[in-house]
């Protein structure tokens, strides 16, 4: 997988966009790149957040490289949480069930916009444009599960 980052401050905001290409050197001109915006307080983090299914897997065997040798066991962790901070949707052992379900139904979301196919079959479906249906399912992204629930207070 190949990435790219660009860092770009808005208002008294600070993004970095990466731009991650799933399959490095395989067909660059049909699978277009992937587009990720992490920033605080960022709205746009959540409209452009275009996670296909198979382009998670594949940041998974980084793992791999990681060996048995005693001195790695222990380096682990702080790979996790690097994967966990730099790509949106890697679950952690606080995740809750709303932060994985709404990581669910966005990347299903984006899967159903990658596919044409499927595309093609919901707007037959709806009796919709293409394009209406893709809106529509760009504006289920902001908040597909709804509003998080409140946390209670353990003071």
């Amino acid at each position: 997988m190949q990435i790219q980052s660009y860092s770009f401050a808005h208002s008294d905001c600070r993004y970095t966009v990466f731009q991650l290409y799933p399959f490095m050197g395989a067909l660059p001109e049909v699978i277009p790149p992937v587009f990720v915006v992490r920033g605080k307080r960022s709205r746009l983090s959540l409209l452009i957040y275009f996670c296909f299914l198979h382009s998670v897997l594949y940041v998974l065997p980084e793992l791999q490289e990681i060996s048995a040798r005693m001195t790695d066991r222990y380096n682990i962790h702080s790979q996790l949480e690097h994967l966990q901070s730099k790509y949106i949707g890697t679950g952690h052992a606080d995740t809750s069930k709303w932060e994985w379900l709404v990581n669910q139904h966005r990347d299903s979301y984006c899967s159903y916009m990658g596919h044409f196919d499927l595309l093609n079959y919901f707007s037959v479906a709806e009796n919709e444009s293409k394009a209406r249906v893709r809106f529509n399912l760009m504006e289920k992204m902001l908040q597909p599960c709804g509003p998080p629930a409140d946390k209670p207070d353990d003071a």
